[in-house]
């Protein structure tokens, strides 16, 4: 399911999508993120033009791998892809994309324990 593009090459909508940050700061796991895609997909918001499920920090382990790269935490996310990114696979059957946040200027996964308030 595309989202579709006018004459002029722009979407008819921005990108629009559930921010896991923006309520549940980094106390996510992976059932959180496949609920909330079932409820995008069930409330009619992904008809509406809502497609992504960002799960934005939180989602990664506290060490990388031995390359450097990332990877999921697999106390949160145990269904991690072997490409290290928690892609517990519903929510593309469902049809809504999942992008992955970090922090910027700051540790990933720093926030760890920060407050959600």
């Amino acid at each position: 399911m595309g989202i579709g593009k006018l004459s002029d090459g722009l979407a008819p909508t921005p990108p629009m999508g559930w921010n896991s940050w923006n309520r549940f700061g980094v106390k996510i796991d992976e059932r959180l993120v496949l609920e909330t895609a079932e409820a995008i997909v069930e409330s009619g918001m992904r008809d509406a033009g809502y497609r992504y499920v960002v799960i934005d920090d939180g989602w990664m382990a506290p060490e990388r791998d031995r390359n450097g790269d990332f990877v999921a935490d697999p106390a949160k996310f145990p269904s991690g892809s072997s490409a290290s990114i928690p892609t517990p696979g519903q929510e593309h059957a469902r049809a809504c994309r999942q992008a992955l946040g970090t922090s910027s200027g700051m540790p990933a996964g720093s926030r760890r324990g920060a407050s959600t308030t």
